[in-house]
């Protein structure tokens, strides 16, 4: 390999990684649950909507939630035997 070739996979590669490097990063987000459901959970989606809003370096591109459905309560305590 000659030095012309050298030099220019050195130019190719680092104008390859700095484009990459540019690019804002491709983030998904899940935040379903199977059973306990933390409840700050809501927080933490708000906190990344508004770094999504506010951060050029990434973007969010699929948000995977929990549906719309009615989340079981804890259960009661147990009755005291009569």
């Amino acid at each position: 390999m000659t030095i012309k070739h050298l030099a220019l996979t050195v130019i190719l590669g680092s104008t390859i990684l700095a484009e990459a490097a540019d690019a804002p990063k491709r983030v998904l987000v899940c935040t379903t649950t199977m059973g306990f459901r933390h409840p700050s959970i809501p927080y933490g989606e708000e906190a990344l909507a508004a770094l999504d809003a506010a951060s050029p370096d990434f973007e969010i591109v699929t948000w995977l939630r929990q549906p719309d459905i009615e989340v079981p309560k804890a259960p009661n305590p147990p009755r005291k035997p009569a």
